[in-house]
């Protein structure tokens, strides 16, 4: 199957660590508790998050699963949905993707879009059942129908990518734009790249800059990185190397590795910085060890011009870097 270009994406399983969002805003615990105990199946659902949040009460999955049974038995599609991703995701219950399944399955049919999208992540991935593009598109499709962000984004991965359907640019560029519209940033960055490089569209360095920057705005390192390219290379604004030196910087700080490797080229040379081969080698180490194939190469000669003092600042440098969302 001919893959997209700029889109060689693996749709893995969404990290659904379930933070279950409660029904009503709940009384005290102790009503609550009372409420479920006599039926209320919103008090149960409720009842339910309290016990998997921890909040007001230690926290308890087997509790929490009990009280979704209850609400999940008398068709609350929001417990169905609790329940599913606790057994799909193995949250205080032995992970059983058959379990899963057919809670999903419930709350699909009665329109609840995350578990429409749950399912075809299922069946997109082949999950604990025999993996199905035609099923996970129509399942997607119905939770992007409702409007959910993912199942628009995934279903413009199908069309870019040509899985469980025909190739078309055109309808990928479609869904991705109705969830970039709404914000979500993966969307934005293909919708960018699109334009980018003119895949599906005619190529537009500027529109590229407006997604790219809606994206990096939100802190995707790729649209950063990207936004930095146009910066440098005046595609679509302006040419501003201390912009795009910036960008740069923004990207490299969250482990970009290209973004890395760009700023290791910086302080080689010089580039709207001073030139500083401990920190050129700093980045070219980071790079490499985030896969960036020419950094590895790129240190290597670093070193043989570099003194040995240098290497090893370079070195400690590097080894007392942290991703900004650990500092």
């Amino acid at each position: 199957m001919q893959r997209f270009a700029f889109f060689i994406v693996t749709v893995l399983t969404v990290a659904l660590s379930i933070s279950p969002v409660l029904a009503t805003a709940p009384p005290p615990f102790s009503e609550t508790q009372k409420n479920a105990e006599q039926g209320d199946v919103n008090a149960q659902v409720n009842l339910g998050s309290l016990y998997f949040e921890g909040q007001g009460v230690e926290q308890d999955y087997a509790q929490a699963r009990e009280w979704y049974e209850k609400a999940a038995l008398q068709g609350h599609s929001g417990a169905q949905f609790y329940l599913g991703a606790m057994y799909e995701f193995g949250q205080g219950v032995e992970q059983d993707y058959v379990q899963a399944r057919e809670w999903y399955e419930k709350a699909a049919i009665q329109g609840f879009d995350e578990a429409q999208f749950s399912l075809g992540i299922m069946y997109d991935n082949g999950n604990g059942i025999a993996q199905d593009f035609g099923k996970a598109k129509d399942w997607y499709l119905r939770a992007a129908k409702q409007g959910h962000t993912g199942a628009q984004l995934y279903l413009g991965l199908m069309y870019a990518n040509g899985e469980g359907v025909e190739q078309d640019l055109g309808k990928a560029k479609e869904w991705f734009e109705k969830a970039a519209i709404q914000g979500d940033m993966e969307s934005q960055f293909f919708v960018g790249k699109m334009y980018h490089f003119g895949e599906g569209v005619d190529q537009d360095f500027v529109k590229a800059r407006e997604w790219y920057e809606k994206a990096a705005a939100q802190g995707h390192s790729e649209a950063q990185f990207n936004l930095g390219t146009l910066f440098d290379s005046g595609y679509g604004v302006t040419k501003n190397k201390t912009t795009a030196r910036e960008w740069f910087e923004k990207a490299a700080s969250q482990g970009n590795a290209d973004a890395q490797f760009a700023l290791s080229a910086a302080y080689f040379l010089g580039l709207q910085v001073k030139q500083d081969y401990a920190e050129s080698y700093k980045w070219a180490i980071l790079a490499a060890e985030h896969g960036h194939k020419e950094a590895k190469e790129h240190s290597e000669q670093l070193r043989m011009i570099m003194t040995a003092a240098q290497i090893a600042e370079a070195e400690r440098r590097a080894r007392e870097w942290k991703p900004a969302s650990e500092n």
